[in-house]
């Protein structure tokens, strides 16, 4: 399937624009009293939404589209980029695995897999590499992954090189 990620570099305006939207997210769930799930006892709560947003860009960037910019309370439901009535939730991870923390979480069309490369988990916005693995459909995901307890509970699995290539996402129906 997959053979090389794409490696994209966010800009300085890229990454302003993206804390800008992390820290008004972040301020509306303290608002209304919402805590977020965090499942990486390593990071921030911060830092997993800046890695997790900045993936989002760079998976944008790539395919040419417009980020879901819209704020909701309890998250945006997976829907994060679309292309031609396509819905696509982006999976941002410091591995090369597409994780979900259970099946119901796989709630759009298709899922495309951002991996964090940079330097600095805590404060991606100091070095926003990111690689783009590809991208797979719910049913294919469902046939493909496999349990993996990372520490805080059996997580859905499907390693980047069962992917689909990036390129070939366009061609989707």
């Amino acid at each position: 399937m997959i053979k090389n990620p794409i490696e994209i570099t966010l800009t300085k305006e890229e990454v302003a624009e993206g804390l800008d939207f992390v820290r008004k997210v972040r301020d509306n769930k303290e608002k209304h009293g919402v805590r977020d799930m965090m499942f990486d006892l390593k990071n921030t709560s911060e830092g997993i939404n800046t890695i997790g947003h900045l993936g989002e860009v760079a998976a944008a960037k790539l395919l040419g589209l417009e980020v879901n910019r819209d704020i909701y309370v309890h998250g945006d439901g997976g829907l994060d980029l679309e292309l031609n009535g396509i819905t696509i939730q982006v999976k941002t991870s410091k591995l090369p695995k597409m994780i979900f923390n259970h099946h119901l979480g796989f709630s759009t069309d298709i899922a495309v897999l951002a991996q964090y490369i940079g330097k600095d988990n805590r404060h991606a916005e100091v070095d926003p590499r990111f690689l783009i693995w590809g991208w797979i459909n719910k049913e294919d995901f469902m046939e493909k992954q496999y349990p993996y307890d990372f520490g805080y509970g059996t997580r859905l699995v499907v390693e980047s090189i069962q992917l689909n290539p990036i390129e070939k996402l366009t061609k989707v129906k």
